[in-house]
């Protein structure tokens, strides 16, 4: 379609869509999040059509689906890896931070096979500690941290057990390893 048939499909003196920051951020997140592409266009409006708090005016039209995918290509092919890609950021930022449960969570989810149903930790070979982090609290496990700590002989595998964990901004933990 050349450039004159498409300023007469839009209509005399109607200006071309130009996508807001705030439109992009939407239609990458509803995308991510499986709406379809119709649902997506339906909350897209021209700014034409918008009051100044972003409303859509009554009577309005939202944008076709030609539109959506001509103007925000970009954030339709790119969504879902974004979105993860933030997501994974925001998980090791917290956890590095001290928050259990961002650390217990990204360890499930990233941390290998060993991470994710258990893991096993070291000590006596014949009797090794599970430590379940799918349903371990965060008291369970300061709990099972103390009563390890006040057992005889137990010491080394307290210790082998904090290792496993990741520091926390209470002191609990991984005292001076290397974070997650």
């Amino acid at each position: 379609m050349s450039g004159t048939q498409q300023e007469a499909k839009r209509g005399p003196g109607q200006p071309q869509f130009e996508p807001t920051r705030a439109q992009r951020q939407l239609v990458q997140l509803l995308w991510a999040h499986g709406f379809s592409q119709e649902k997506i266009a339906a909350r897209i409006f021209h700014q034409r059509d918008l009051d100044r708090d972003g409303i859509a005016r009554e009577g309005a039209k939202p944008i076709s689906l030609d539109t959506l995918r001509k103007h925000f290509r970009a954030e339709l092919d790119q969504a879902k890896d974004n979105l993860k890609s933030a997501m994974i950021a925001n998980i090791v930022r917290a956890a590095n931070n001290g928050q259990w449960g961002a650390a217990k969570y990204w360890l499930a989810t990233q941390g290998g096979p060993e991470w994710r149903e258990h893991h096993v930790v070291g000590g006596d070979p014949d009797a090794p500690i599970r430590v379940s982090l799918e349903t371990m609290s965060e008291a369970e496990l300061v709990r099972e941290l103390d009563e390890l700590r006040s057992g005889a002989g137990t010491a080394d595998r307290a210790r082998a057990l904090a290792q496993a964990v990741p520091k926390r901004s209470n002191g609990v933990g991984n005292g001076g390893s290397e974070p997650v």
